[in-house]
């Protein structure tokens, strides 16, 4: 994990269901405090998406002005994160702090490196191994495994 709290995101990531936080209040830059965003999914947040969308893409093409990728963060993925998600500390496996397990799924990590294992028949699979930046990244790559 990062000992930055925080990074600047590349508009490739902004995705469905990304979560950023904006220097803003209501799209407009605002130096005052950072305001928490998920890109919605959900009937009647397809606005709000299409909204953050067209934010994002003019604020890094140059088109907004006064806004710039600086005004956008997001947060590495931490503990609190992986726990978010229901993985609670797995102080067993391998006697290690950095191990997380939920049902048959762990989750280690090491520096910049993740693992996630699936247990089958008392078996460690792996499953993914590769980095991962943030919480909405760590969401994606479940899903893309089936976990």
């Amino acid at each position: 994990m990062e000992n930055n709290k925080y990074y600047t995101p590349e508009i490739e990531e902004f995705h469905v269901g990304f979560e950023f936080e904006f220097q803003g209040v209501d799209g407009h830059w605002n130096p005052t405090g950072w305001d928490k965003y998920t890109i919605g999914t959900k009937d009647g947040e397809v606005g709000i998406w299409r909204a953050s969308l067209n934010l994002v893409q003019k604020c890094y093409n140059g088109g907004e002005e006064s806004i710039e990728p600086l005004h956008f963060r997001v947060k590495h993925l931490d503990r609190e994160d992986i726990e978010s998600l229901g993985f609670e500390l797995d102080g067993f496996m391998y006697f290690s702090t950095n191990s997380f397990r939920i049902s048959k799924c762990s989750l280690e990590y090491g520096e910049h490196q993740y693992e996630i294992s699936e247990n089958k028949q008392s078996v460690w699979f792996p499953r993914f191994i590769g980095t991962i930046k943030n919480k909405s990244e760590l969401k994606k790559v479940l899903k893309m495994i089936g976990l």
